[in-house]
């Protein structure tokens, strides 16, 4: 069985990971719609494309989901904070 194309062991070994809970208190900080866009995540639903609007720490700012993937990246960077970066980060590359 799964739910948003996670096994029940993925979503089972999640709930042991500190870093999904720091995600779930940042996506109520960061999203205009934070329940909405936890359903995308989770349950991987929603109609696409997608208009996702956060509170970054430059400003709003609105971005285009085309798929339910660009929310796992947007949770990735925003939320969970994968990839920090610093006020004196000039250039950011993403090979990938």
């Amino acid at each position: 069985m799964k739910i948003g194309n996670r096994s029940l062991v993925a979503i089972g070994s999640a709930l042991l990971q500190a870093r999904h809970y720091t995600a779930a208190v940042n996506m109520i900080r960061t999203y205009d719609r934070p329940a909405e866009l936890a359903f995308r995540y989770v349950l991987a639903s929603g109609k696409y494309p997608a208009s996702i609007a956060l509170k970054t720490p430059l400003g709003p700012l609105t971005l285009t989901a085309y798929t339910h993937h660009d929310i796992l990246t947007v949770n990735e960077i925003f939320c969970r904070i994968d990839y920090p970066a610093t006020g004196r980060d000039t250039i950011i590359v993403d090979f990938g």
